[in-house]
């Protein structure tokens, strides 16, 4: 027997943002919305899941599903770092600012403040302390996003 876990409207409603989003209906795509343009490789699924949520589409999570994403992530290759930092951080304040989600948008900034130390170490021990200037650049990139 398939097992699920149905994640319920309480769950969504208060803000739980999955991008996880491997398999859909095209014809849920059209319903609801496409996907938005100004979302650049990350986060375009979270901004899809609170489309369908909004939609009363119940999203469904399963262990039975098999998915291989295959990176390439090595320390000498630091421009994929520099890439997936800027692209992740910009695309997650985008989506808190498009929907409004004022608390987690300063929760997220409040915890950014608090783990700084530990994002250096981070920075050092992956890629460079030049990693942090992208990462953080994404959290400033909304300001030329435009409505």
């Amino acid at each position: 027997m398939l097992k699920v876990n149905i994640l319920s409207k309480l769950m969504l409603s208060k803000n739980i943002r999955s991008g996880f989003i491997a398999f859909i209906k095209s014809s849920i795509v059209k319903e609801t919305c496409l996907f938005d343009e100004r979302y650049f490789n990350y986060e375009e699924g979270t901004d899809l899941a609170h489309h369908c949520f909004l939609k009363l589409y119940k999203m469904v999570a399963t262990s039975e599903a098999k998915i291989c994403h295959h990176h390439y992530w090595s320390l000498k290759n630091k421009i994929k770092f520099y890439f997936a930092y800027y692209y992740m951080n910009r695309s997650k304040i985008l989506y808190f600012i498009k929907f409004k989600f004022v608390t987690s948008l300063l929760t997220t900034i409040i915890k950014e403040i608090m783990l700084f130390p530990i994002k250096i170490k981070g920075a050092l021990k992956t890629a460079d302390i030049k990693s942090l200037k992208y990462y953080y650049l994404g959290f400033v990139a909304w300001v030329a996003w435009k409505k």
